[in-house]
């Protein structure tokens, strides 16, 4: 499998994914065929089993301890309200990462049995996590839908979960933007490029990142040349980022509706961009913000991707006829097609949500699709679409649509299991999520595996992001060993503090058999056990 280049992730907020992010060779693009294995719903219930706790890991886990002790002895009830929870488990998360910002807890850590860099992407798998729920606690809140504790099958949960992972793999994607900018800059390299200076000048700031990193990825000549918009826009729209879409078009767009120049975008396009410009303001994303210190006073939102106005929608079906017809083009071509013609396809089918483009046929080589994080916005991107995408000639609902791709997402991931993510031989014999647990807890009979390179971040984060809460937690719990044990309780936690169920979304309804009622009591009963 192709990795992604560069370092992901930035300073700060770390949006990295340890092995999943953008490091040189460690990020492994997914296949996209079926696996052979069962689906993993309706598996067993499987029981956590307790784990060896190293002595290193005794500061880590006394400074959590204190957290979680000082969370419960203050809210020993939990909050009375939804924006109770959530200004509780927004404050819980605080609390343990600043845990994890500890000199003590990070010098011991260096010290553990495992490289000190493999420690390292299973500490940041772990903060992306927190960030991960953080993400969803902010669309939460800004969208003003509240988590529902028993949904019923497409409840709200499921269209704020995606939202909120858009919004946390689309900063992850800006933070890498800009590290790698900032490091082609350290060592010499030129933003402008044959670029106008004045131009890029007017661009807004990320904008000018987002700019200067197409062409680095598909280089300067084809940025500098004919149609070199379009790459800017489709990694633009990788950002999230409707603000830096809109500066790019108004520098160097070029407004036409001959849909065959690749010089001109049609004002459907332009119009689109402009109108999610406006629904995003001052935020980061159009998902939302990365960070939200004020749960209690929510600005208000008109419009959302949930929500989207008539003439966005409008938009959306004029932009769609002119990717049915660029793709047309694409696929009856007889020669070699120009990358920019590539990178226009993608950018039209992500504005339209007519095709995710991890699955378009017009793109399956194109290489726009390179990591594991690429493939789950591309694919959430196109659920969130969904959401809102029938018609009112009859036909399936709008809703169905979305938790019908969530859910068949999840059975995906379900099936590929571990050996599509982990890079451990030991991982190999896996046929799906259910072989995985079983064969971690003991269940199938065969002697425990080593604890995979990621400490089972690798495959609980494809889990976590197609809602596939209990089996996330439960592979990583048993997959991690004692530090995999600890960070699965926190994350059970806090999922347990926002109200958010900790079970499996399918279409026939959430699996049951491991779900709140059942896995957070395990998963804390075998975590006290570890610690005697």
């Amino acid at each position: 499998m192709a990795g992604g280049g560069g370092d992901g992730g930035g300073e700060g907020r770390d949006y990295k994914m340890g092995r999943l992010g953008f490091g040189d060779g460690v990020s492994r693009m997914l296949l996209l065929e079926h696996g052979g294995g069962s689906s993993g719903y309706g598996s067993s219930n499987i029981v956590p089993s307790p784990q060896l706790m190293p002595r290193t890991l005794d500061p880590l886990i006394s400074t959590h301890l204190g957290a979680v002790a000082a969370h419960l002895k203050n809210n020993p009830h939990g909050g009375s309200t939804n924006a109770d929870s959530l200004s509780l488990a927004m404050a819980l998360i605080a609390s343990l990462r600043e845990g994890m910002e500890s000199p003590l807890v990070w010098q011991q850590q260096q010290q553990q049995q495992q490289q000190p860099q493999q420690q390292d992407e299973i500490t940041t798998s772990y903060v992306n996590a927190l960030a991960f729920l953080e993400s969803i606690l902010h669309c939460s809140v800004g969208l003003g839908l509240e988590i529902e504790p028993s949904p019923p099958i497409g409840g709200g949960n499921v269209a704020l979960s995606v939202m909120g992972a858009c919004n946390f793999f689309s900063h992850q994607f800006r933070d890498h933007v800009v590290k790698n900018v900032r490091e082609a800059e350290f060592a010499g390299h030129t933003a402008a490029g044959g670029r106008d200076a004045s131009r890029m000048a007017a661009l807004t700031p990320m904008a000018r990142d987002v700019t200067s990193y197409a062409a680095i990825i598909a280089g300067s000549d084809l940025v500098d040349g004919a149609g070199g918009m379009w790459p800017m826009l489709f990694y633009c729209l990788r950002c999230g980022d409707a603000n830096a879409a809109k500066s790019v078009i108004a520098q160097f767009g070029n407004i036409g509706g001959n849909i065959d120049n690749i010089n001109l975008i049609d004002p459907a396009v332009s119009d689109l961009i402009f109108q999610l410009a406006d629904m995003q303001k001052h935020r980061d994303t159009i998902f939302g913000d990365a960070n939200n210190n004020s749960p209690s006073r929510p600005e208000p939102q008109q419009h959302s991707m949930l929500s989207p106005s008539q003439a966005m929608m409008q938009s959306r079906r004029v932009i769609s006829d002119l990717y049915e017809r660029v793709k047309t083009r694409m696929t009856s071509s007889s020669s070699e097609l120009e990358p920019t013609v590539v990178y226009q396809a993608a950018c039209l089918a992500k504005l339209s949500g007519a095709e995710s483009i991890s699955e378009a046929s017009c793109l399956a080589s194109s290489g726009l699709v390179r990591t594991v994080e690429d493939y789950l916005y591309a694919s959430l991107w196109y659920a969130l679409h969904l959401s809102n995408s029938a018609s009112s000639a009859g036909g399936e609902s709008d809703g169905n649509k979305m938790v019908a791709a969530i859910s068949r997402l999840g059975m995906l991931v379900n099936e590929w299991g571990p050996s599509y993510f982990e890079e451990d031989d030991g991982n190999e014999g896996f046929s799906d999520a259910t072989d995985a647990v079983a064969s971690r807890s003991g269940e199938s009979g065969g002697a425990r595996n080593e604890i995979p390179r990621s400490g089972g971040w690798a495959y609980a984060f494809p889990l976590l992001a197609s809602q596939q809460y209990a089996t996330a937690l439960a592979y990583l719990a048993e997959a991690g060993g004692g530090l995999g044990l600890l960070q699965a309780t926190h994350v059970a936690l806090i999922m347990d503090t926002m109200g958010l169920p900790i079970d499996d979304f399918s279409l026939d309804g959430r699996d049951k058999s491991r779900s709140t009622q059942t896995l957070f009591p395990m998963l804390v009963t075998s975590y006290s056990a570890s610690l005697q």
